[in-house]
């Protein structure tokens, strides 16, 4: 395993130092969790991190046929070879809410996402920052479905988002999650949700509450949510949840 005395992390670090940049802002330069830039730093980490924290610091010599760096326009094949432009719209801020596996009649699971472009990866990238459960993956989507995938391969755990094409000028992903949870705070259980992933930022239309500050569990009574609750129900009604 790398140590901290790895040279490749002697320059991430070197870099770091002369750019002024802290571990989270690192983080939010590639989509990377708090917890995984932490532990590059320490000396672990794999292949695929490395590349993706050299390349935004500038550390890795990529240059085009005219000596810039040529900009990815297609998504590669294995994520379903699509071209950026058709899905530029959803680039940017969200809010994911889902009921809470633990009480999902009185309470829902809120936390922030982000989608951005990687030329590095070639395709759109994810980022969400569930506390204590950070997810990082890839956007694919099927040619000739009306889906979409947000994919999370870690070290042998998988979680799956699949949701419905988002039209240009709506304000939600809505979508079905397949993960993992431990209600009982012991064992690990299949579950599966409802999902809604709800645009901010330029995204948000003016009579949309700002939800950027909702984190963790909040009752289903708050007042910014009534809105997005009939379209939870909507998915549910032919989703339902698997809890053990």
């Amino acid at each position: 395993m790398p140590s901290q005395d790895d040279p490749a992390i002697a320059r991430v670090r070197d870099a770091l130092e002369r750019r002024g940049w802290s571990q989270r802002t690192l983080a939010d330069r590639t989509l990377l969790g708090e917890s995984t830039v932490f532990r590059l730093l320490k000396g672990q980490y794999t292949p695929k991190t490395l590349r993706k924290v050299e390349r935004a610091l500038d550390l890795l010599d990529e240059t085009g046929p005219a000596g810039g760096h040529a900009p990815v326009t297609i998504a590669d094949v294995c994520y379903g070879g699509y071209v950026r432009e058709l899905y530029r719209h959803y680039e940017g801020r969200y809010v994911c809410l889902r009921p809470s596996f633990a009480d999902p009649e009185a309470m829902l699971s809120a936390y922030p996402l982000t989608i951005a472009w990687s030329d590095a990866e070639r395709g759109l990238t994810f980022s969400d920052s569930n506390p204590g459960y950070e997810q990082t993956g890839m956007v694919t989507v099927p040619t000739g479905t009306q889906f979409l995938h947000f994919v999370t391969l870690d070290n042998g755990s998988a979680r799956l988002i699949t949701a419905y094409h988002m039209p240009p000028g709506d304000a939600m992903i809505r979508g079905v999650v397949l993960t993992f949870a431990n209600p009982r705070g012991r064992e690990l259980y299949p579950a599966v949700a409802p999902i809604l992933m709800v645009c901010q930022g330029d995204h948000v239309r003016d009579q949309a509450p700002d939800l950027s500050d909702l984190v963790g569990l909040i009752a289903r009574s708050d007042a910014r949510l009534q809105r997005y609750l009939p379209a939870l129900e909507e998915l549910q009604f032919g989703v339902g949840m698997l809890r053990g």
